[in-house]
C-alpha cells in the first residue's frame, strides 16, 4: 500500500536528516489523509495531522525526533484504536506492529 510505502520511507530518513525526515513525515501525512477519505476513517484523519503537525517542527537531527514525541505517542494511540475496531487478523497485526515500531522509537529517543 501507498501508507506502507511512506511509513518505510519515513522510518529511512529518522535517524539521518531531519530535513528529509519533515519531508517524509509529510509525504506520510498526505498518504494517511487519502486513505482517511476511501476508509472514512477519522482516526486516519488523526494520524494524518499529527504527521502533519510534526512535519513542521524546525530544528535538527536532535531536537527535531525530541519535540516529535508528543505527536508519536497520538499515532500510536490512534493506531491502537483503529486496530480494536478492525475484524481482519492480519490487519489488525499489521497496525499493532506499526504502533510497537513506533513506541521502539519513542522510547530510544527518551
Amino acid at each position: 500500500s501507498e501508507v506502507g510505502k511512506a511509513l518505510i520511507a519515513l522510518g529511512s530518513t529518522w535517524s539521518t536528516s531531519w530535513t528529509e525526515t519533515t519531508y517524509a513525515l509529510e509525504g506520510t501525512s498526505k498518504e494517511f489523509m487519502k486513505l482517511s477519505e476511501k476508509q472514512n476513517n477519522p482516526l486516519f484523519l488523526s494520524i494524518a495531522e499529527e504527521l502533519e503537525d510534526a512535519s513542521t517542527i524546525q530544528g535538527c537531527i536532535s531536537l527535531g525526533p525530541l519535540a516529535s514525541i508528543p505527536n508519536l505517542l497520538s499515532v500510536i494511540k490512534y493506531f491502537e484504536e483503529i486496530a480494536a475496531e478492525i475484524d481482519i487478523k492480519s490487519d489488525r497485526q499489521t497496525l499493532i506492529a506499526a504502533a510497537d515500531a513506533l513506541r521502539e522509537v519513542v522510547d530510544a529517543l527518551e
